[in-house]
C-alpha cells in the first residue's frame, strides 16, 4: 500500500530499515529537545513556493526552502511562525527579503543555518539576529551588506561561518 507510513512496518522489516538507513540523522549529529510540529502543520505550509521538510526520519527539526521569487511575500514568511521552534534551516536565497524580515527569522529560535544570498538584505537590521543562540551558518553573499554592518554578528557565540560577498 502507498498510503502506509513506513513506521507502522515491524522494526526488523527490511523497508523499514533502508528507509532508516536512508532517512535518519547519522550517528553523532544533532539531537533535538523541541516538540515535533503535526504532519498536518506541516502539509498545510507546504505550496509550490515554499517546501517544509523534516530533516531527518522522526525528527522535530525542519528546513524550509522558498522558490518562485514573484510569489514571496512577508507573510509567507510570518506563516512560518506556527512552526517557529522547529526550522533549523531557512533557504531565502534569491528572494526580495527585505531587513524587515529579520524581525520574523529572529523568532526562529532554534535556527542554525541562514541563507540570505541576493536578497534585498542591506544589513541595517542584522542586529536583530543576536537572539539566534543555535545559528551557527549565515550566507549573506550578493547582498549590499557592508564590513561594519557585521559587527552585530560578532554577538553570536555559535556563529562559525559567515559567507559573504557582493
Amino acid at each position: 500500500s502507498f498510503t502506509r507510513k513506513v513506521l507502522s512496518f515491524g522494526t526488523s522489516d527490511s523497508l523499514r530499515l533502508l528507509a532508516e538507513q536512508q532517512l535518519s540523522t547519522p550517528t553523532g549529529g544533532p539531537v533535538y529537545d523541541f516538540a515535533r510540529a503535526s504532519e498536518s502543520k506541516l502539509k498545510s505550509l507546504n505550496n509550490a513556493n515554499r517546501v517544509v521538510n523534516e530533516i531527518a526520519l522522526e525528527s522535530p527539526a525542519v528546513s524550509v526552502t522558498f522558490y518562485n521569487a514573484q510569489e514571496y511575500s512577508q507573510k509567507a514568511l510570518d506563516e512560518l511562525l506556527a512552526i517557529k521552534d522547529n526550522i533549523v534551516q531557512l533557504e531565502l536565497s534569491r528572494m526580495p527579503v527585505k531587513d524587515e524580515a529579520l524581525s520574523t527569522i529572529a523568532q526562529f529560535s532554534n535556527l542554525e543555518k541562514l541563507n540570505l544570498n541576493f536578497t534585498g538584505i542591506s544589513g541595517a537590521g542584522l542586529d536583530k539576529l543576536q537572539g539566534l543562540k543555535k545559528l551557527h551558518t549565515l550566507s549573506l553573499a550578493g547582498t549590499p551588506v557592508k564590513k561594519d554592518q557585521l559587527a552585530p554578528l560578532e554577538k553570536i557565540g555559535s556563529l562559525k561561518r559567515v559567507v559573504i560577498w557582493n
